[in-house]
């Protein structure tokens, strides 16, 4: 995920910039102290807040090179990581947004944070809503309608005390996936192996978000798994894997070349497989309104039932929750235990605690894991190491900010991405 967030967290600008100057250091002199015309000029020119001229900076040619012709569109963490050696922790990127890459200037950047955040461009992500009639979900609104978004997302999932309550559903999602490793284990020539865990998490990530927000199992964790299922997972590689390309290229060329069109294939295999799920879901609530049932039931019917969200505004929001909640799991297991394996003593030691804190003939809650501090740092730990969004962004709207000793004017275009490289 990190390389379509990183691409679509920045605004197209047109502005030259200049090279960092030298900074020049003050003139002295032993006894009386005395300041010259120059050395006061030069005190003034110090004094004087640095602005994003002076930036270091990639040009467009250069960005493009390196993403296309190097190949860094697979992978813009790197490309976050080489142009900080290059130009420091702050620097105007090729498509001209500022990236800061330091824990110290992304904590002086948020703690700046206006109330309703306007977080970057996502106009290529609301150009397929648009063009399908669907509403903006919490990636693609902004500003103060996504803060009344997040307000009624957040009740009954996003607040940690809210998500404890699905713990029973989370736990039959994980005792179906380990049984399933356990087949594949079996069946594999010897006897240890599993091929393609990605992929395999993908699905075990699918099957807990889906029983969340559709209130139902859907049988990924099946021998034969549902028809569309690897179709909807592969809708979000594709999908992702174009949004970069998408972005650059101008708007003239989407007629001419493939890439476009493969985008928007993706983007419809996402909404067609959660589209699907919603108007199940809409259908069984209509029914018992119809026989004058009590509608009973956990998120979707809450959105459906007790918010005055649009149908819409259902599919725009469920689809985008559904989304994050694979792609983030799954990545982040995947990272998880590939570095358990290469670390076998830190593997025991999680062992340990984990085995200590709920014994094999005990089902684990959600109030355990207030008792694992060892399973939350190696998590932790995962996340800085292989962020699922390497890059996030902030665009100044309200007043000037100063960063790093650089001033940034209100009502610009300047977007900020924050990055971890």
């Amino acid at each position: 995920m990190a390389a379509w967030l990183s691409s679509r967290l920045v605004k197209r600008k047109c502005s030259s910039l200049l090279p960092c100057p030298i900074s020049l250091a003050p003139v002295c002199s032993r006894g009386v102290a005395r300041v010259s015309p120059a050395s006061g000029a030069l005190s003034t020119i110090q004094k004087k807040p640095r602005t994003v001229e002076d930036l270091p900076h990639v040009s467009f040619l250069e960005f493009l090179c390196r993403v296309v012709f190097q190949g860094f569109y697979k992978r813009m963490h790197e490309l976050q990581i080489y142009e900080k050696q290059l130009y420091g922790p702050i620097y105007r990127d090729g498509l001209r947004s500022i990236s800061l890459s330091t824990p110290e200037l992304l904590a002086e950047l948020l703690r700046k944070d206006e109330k309703f955040p306007c977080r970057g461009d996502m106009s290529v992500w609301r150009e397929y809503r648009d063009m399908r009639g669907f509403g903006y979900g919490p990636f693609t609104e902004d500003g103060e309608r996504w803060y009344k978004l997040r307000v009624v997302l957040n009740k009954r999932m996003l607040h940690p005390k809210d998500s404890a309550q699905y713990s029973g559903i989370i736990n039959d999602v994980v005792k179906d996936f380990t049984k399933k490793m356990r087949s594949l284990c079996q069946c594999s020539p010897t006897g240890d192996f599993v091929t393609n865990i990605a992929n395999e998490l993908y699905l075990f990530s699918l099957e807990g978000i889906a029983s969340i927000l559709f209130e139902t199992r859907l049988g990924c964790l099946e021998e034969e798994i549902p028809g569309g299922t690897q179709d909807f997972i592969n809708s979000i590689a594709q999908m992702l894997s174009y949004n970069m390309i998408v972005f650059i290229l101008p708007k003239w060329s989407r007629n001419l070349l493939p890439y476009w069109g493969r985008y928007i294939a993706g983007w419809e295999g996402i909404f067609s497989f959660a589209k699907k799920l919603i108007d199940k879901k809409l259908e069984m609530i209509q029914q018992r309104v119809d026989n004058k049932q009590d509608v009973e039931g956990e998120y979707l019917t809450y959105l459906l039932s007790n918010t005055q969200m649009s149908t819409k505004d259902v599919y725009g929001s469920v689809t985008e929750l559904l989304l994050a909640g694979v792609d983030t799991t799954s990545n982040t297991l995947t990272w998880a235990l590939h570095e358990l394996s290469k670390n076998p003593d830190i593997q025991e030691r999680l062992y340990k605690e984990v085995s200590t804190m709920v014994p094999l003939d005990r089902i684990p809650t959600a109030a355990d894991i207030t008792g694992m501090p060892y399973l939350k740092a190696v998590i932790k730990e995962t996340l800085r190491m292989y962020p699922v969004v390497s890059m996030n962004a902030r665009i100044i709207a309200e007043k000037n900010v100063s960063i790093g000793g650089y001033e940034f004017p209100k009502k610009g275009q300047e977007a900020i991405p924050a990055t971890t490289g």
